[in-house]
């Protein structure tokens, strides 16, 4: 099951985005309510200019007559086809109205709260509608300003009830206190307050995406260091173990102190496994070589040996062949594993080399009872190494043979397209499962059922066939066709011969 992996730039961008944009919100949050407090002051320092302009101007005469000293200029925006302004003026506590503006005609200007809890001389603001206009009101209670009254020079009498005359005019002042009510025409606080909002998230999105932009590239050139380590380690195999450079970059250079210490272990692990596998096989190959000669030379001269010796020294034989084959291999894979393999190309015709080395394996096929099907176009050739080329074959075929049960089928197929060549081989298989196919080409690996099969395999063929393929510039894998065929290709770039 593929695992999926998560990258670190998108969380990285993604997260400073997010970061970024609440901080942006909460920013343009505050920008916008300071914004709108200030156009609601600006509104309401109008609206009570305006109302107080109204109490200044609206005076009782002696005879107790209201009378209103409205200048044109003062009432250029109480009228005309679109007004701006509307004020009502009513007599306190009856309520009584005294004057309206013309642009407020029958409509009314109701206070949302009791007039009584209206403090005198203290504005109280609201929001309404007026002929689906949206509005700022006030409320303003004022004593109305009497008209002064020139009296001749008093005499002492006079002087004497002028406590008595200030009393008369509080009372009358008193008895005239009026509530001005006035509204102004929001459209244009809201308009100015709607531009500032776009504006501010128009800047938010500019902002943001320069942010992600900016914040993309600068992500991308942090974690260039990450990237340049990231190609040497691919480059890093069992034949490659070359230190990855050390970045300048605090937390990388970690990383790669620590992937250069474990290259260092596994350097030496390999070096000592290079080296133990090649001793070993060298000290094997002299004693088993013996063994060999002794049991061929007792199977030519018999020397009226009886049948069940004869049968032993082949079965001597056979295990000296066997142990000599391993040797071998081990021997070949220790210098793969060197590097001191050397190889030399040259043109092969594929389908010749694949014919002569399957006859080394018919015979047996044939005893098995093995259905062939080779598909090879007689016009291809490569530019390989034959004797390693042949190896691998040899390999592929002897694992094929082997392991395919009785009666089955092997089929291989060669393909040369421009520089793209493949083989691949197929045969039946009763025990493989996709669980194992990793293991395939491990060393000295077999599945458990092929343990007991008295055969001449040791698990070392298929990692023969894949150190050669490295070696000669394929790559090669396995996959189960069907549940129960297994197919083996080697593929990779090459001149096209032919």
């Amino acid at each position: 099951m593929n695992q999926t992996y998560k990258s670190l730039k998108r969380q990285i961008l993604v997260r400073l985005f997010l970061i970024t944009a609440v901080v942006f919100i909460l920013a343009e949050g505050m920008i916008l309510k300071q914004s709108h407090r200030a156009l609601n002051n600006a509104l309401d320092n109008a609206l009570k200019a305006r109302a107080e302009s109204l109490a200044t101007l609206t005076e009782v005469e002696s005879d107790g007559e209201i009378e209103f000293e409205f200048s044109d200029d003062v009432m250029r925006d109480f009228s005309g086809p679109d007004p701006k302004a509307y004020f009502l003026i009513l007599l306190l506590p009856d309520n009584k109205e005294i004057g309206r503006s013309e642009s407020l005609g029958s409509e009314k200007l109701d206070v949302p709260v009791p007039l009584e809890d209206i403090a005198p001389e203290k504005p109280f603001f609201w929001n309404t509608r007026i002929r689906d206009k949206s509005v700022r009101c006030i409320a303003l209670r004022e004593y109305s300003h009497q008209d002064s009254v020139e009296t001749p020079e008093s005499t002492s009498e006079e002087e004497n009830s002028f406590s008595s005359r200030q009393d008369a005019t509080a009372i009358i002042e008193k008895s005239n206190e009026l509530l001005f009510l006035a509204a102004l025409d929001r459209s244009e606080t809201d308009r100015q307050f709607l531009g500032m909002l776009k504006l501010t998230s128009a800047a938010l999105g500019i902002g943001l995406f320069l942010l992600l932009l900016s914040g993309w590239v600068v992500v991308l050139r942090s974690l260039k260091p990450l990237r340049e380590l990231e190609k040497e380690v691919q480059f890093i195999s069992a034949q490659n173990l070359v230190p990855v450079k050390v970045p300048s970059i605090q937390e990388i250079a970690s990383v790669a102190h620590a992937l250069n210490r474990l290259i260092k272990n596994l350097k030496e692990a390999f070096e000592r496994e290079r080296r133990f596998t090649a001793d070993v096989a060298h000290e094997l190959r002299t004693p088993i070589a013996e063994m060999r000669s002794l049991a061929e030379v007792a199977l030519k001269w018999p020397n009226g040996r009886i049948d069940q010796e004869r049968k032993n020294y082949t079965d001597i034989l056979a295990s000296a062949k066997h142990m000599q084959n391993i040797v071998t291999t081990l021997l070949t894979l220790a210098r793969c594993d060197a590097g001191a393999l050397k190889f030399q190309k040259q043109e092969v015709h594929l389908e010749t080399i694949i014919n002569s080395t399957w006859q080394q394996f018919e015979n047996k096929a044939v005893e098995k009872r093995l259905a062939i099907n080779s598909n090879v176009p007689s016009e291809i050739s490569i530019s390989t190494d034959k004797e390693l080329f042949e190896t691998i074959l040899a390999n592929l075929f002897s694992n094929a043979v082997e392991y395919t049960p009785e009666g089955g089928k092997i089929e291989w197929k060669a393909s040369l397209k421009d520089t793209e060549f493949s083989f691949s081989i197929s045969n039946t298989t009763k025990e493989l499962m996709e669980e194992d196919l990793p293991h395939l080409f491990e060393r000295f690996w077999q599945k458990e059922e092929a343990r007991g099969h008295a055969d001449t395999h040791g698990g070392l063929g298929l990692a023969l066939v894949s150190s050669l393929a490295t070696i000669l510039g394929f790559t090669i894998n396995a996959h189960l066709t069907t549940p129960s065929f297994l197919t083996i290709t080697l593929s990779g770039k090459l001149n096209k011969h032919g």
